[in-house]
């Protein structure tokens, strides 16, 4: 087995725990949201869990492609829980730094794992291929 196909099962395993936690999220805090909200508590919910299963999809099929938009969402995630902290600190309600750590490690980090294994996966196919194309005899 190449390393390539274990970074690449590697990735896609974290990517599912991932998607999973992140339906399973949607689905409990919807139905506790729906209590008070109503219906729509529980839809407000739901983005997050589609957005994982087409994060999934694309990571699946276009390795590469998945790897940049796993590291745009691990960015965009940072920004917002930055900035949700940050509102939350404003208004005197903010969390403690250990907290917020916790929180960022949970929500956000996730994603730049298999961004990072997935990225490292493709440099090694790449210098595979150019070193196939050097070994092959001019001709």
């Amino acid at each position: 087995m190449t390393q390539g196909l274990v970074l690449r099962w590697i990735a896609r395993g974290i990517l599912l725990c991932i998607t999973g936690f992140w339906i399973w999220f949607g689905i409990a805090d919807g139905l506790h949201d729906a209590q008070s909200a109503g219906l729509m508590g529980f839809i407000m919910m739901l983005p997050a869990a589609l957005v994982t299963l087409a994060l999934l999809y694309v990571v699946w099929r276009w390795e590469l492609v998945g790897a940049y938009v796993l590291l745009g969402i691990t960015l965009l995630g940072a920004f917002m829980f930055y900035e949700n902290i940050r509102r939350m600190t404003l208004q005197g309600a903010g969390p403690r730094f250990m907290e917020g750590l916790l929180g960022l490690s949970i929500f956000v980090l996730p994603f730049l794992v298999p961004a990072v294994l997935l990225l490292v996966k493709c440099q090694l196919d790449r210098q595979a291929r150019t070193a196939a194309g050097r070994a092959q005899p001019a001709g």
